[in-house]
């Protein structure tokens, strides 16, 4: 499901940004930027309703922009939590794939004791790590 929620942005002194969803209690997230911000937070309220919508939870309506009580410095924004997506790139079920690899390679793994499922699974974590 997608949901639209009104955030609070602040640019810290620092040059850090901080931003909250007042409609979601507890999601605050923290970036260097204010794209990295914006997806923080974003991520944070799709982990929130992600998880009210698990356990039947009630979700909040989101205020209007227009509503938020902003703070000195603080500056509103709009982000998109979509919990099916969320859901998809956390699913942590194993699914089943065939691959190929040279015979001496399986015959090589099979005698070392090499868990070829594993080693892919490290391989692809690694792969897809942030540079």
């Amino acid at each position: 499901m997608k949901y639209a929620y009104p955030v609070k942005v602040q640019r810290q002194p620092d040059g850090y940004y901080l931003a909250e969803a007042p409609d979601l209690p507890g999601v605050v997230c923290g970036g260097e930027s204010l794209p990295e911000v914006l997806q923080s937070v974003a991520a944070g309220c799709e982990m929130w309703l992600a998880d009210a919508e698990t356990n039947a939870e009630t979700i909040p309506e989101a205020s209007a922009v227009e509503a938020l009580q902003l703070g000195e410095g603080e500056f509103p924004s709009v982000v998109v939590a979509d919990t099916d997506e969320y859901r998809r790139r956390n699913d942590a079920r194993a699914v089943k794939k065939t691959v190929s690899i040279p015979a001496w390679m399986a015959d090589r793994a099979e005698r070392a004791g090499v868990s070829l499922s594993q080693t892919l699974q490290d391989a692809l974590r690694k792969q897809f790590a942030a540079p």
